[in-house]
């Protein structure tokens, strides 16, 4: 598995490039604006989550790199793919120690739910070939449509207001 290029092969090397781009507007739209004013569990629950995201973003940015420079290699997009896999995991995990008020548990859950499911659909771009990738792609881009609208009404919830470009 080269980084050999025919008209197949290299169309599925730009999709799952734009995929990974994708992700990376998806988690990197995660960092912090002003917060506002609120009580005092709402107040640590929104510190908790920028101590969170702000790592998660500069991880974000590093995978972007690899993916540009990664030039299309198969290969390399595995491993990413499994890097930002991992990135979800601890995302997910990072999400569930905060310890939100819960009138916003619904929301949490819900972005907890999205997080999840791209994070899979990551892990199994991991071992994917063909047209399989392809596929893989068009519901890993309408998850992370779905992840960034979860993200972002957390967000709002917190008062941290909109996720960035979005």
């Amino acid at each position: 598995m080269g980084s050999r290029s025919t008209n197949g092969s290299g169309r599925r090397a730009a999709l799952f490039c734009a995929v990974f781009l994708c992700m990376l507007a998806s988690v990197a739209g995660c960092s912090i604006s002003s917060a506002r004013a609120g009580s005092t569990d709402l107040a640590v629950a929104r510190d908790a989550y920028t101590a969170l995201v702000t790592p998660l973003n500069a991880r974000v940015v590093a995978l972007g790199a690899r993916v540009d420079a990664a030039n299309g290699d198969r290969i390399e997009l595995r491993r990413i793919a499994g890097d930002y896999a991992a990135l979800e995991a601890d995302f997910a995990s990072g999400l569930l120690a905060i310890d939100f008020p819960a009138d916003i548990a619904p929301t949490v859950s819900s972005a907890l739910t999205a997080v999840d499911r791209v994070g899979a659909l990551n892990r199994r771009l991991t071992t994917a070939d063909g047209e399989a990738v392809l596929a893989i792609g068009a519901e890993l881009s309408a998850a992370l449509d779905e992840q960034r609208a979860q993200l972002s009404t957390l967000r709002r919830s917190l008062g941290l207001g909109e996720l960035p470009g979005g």
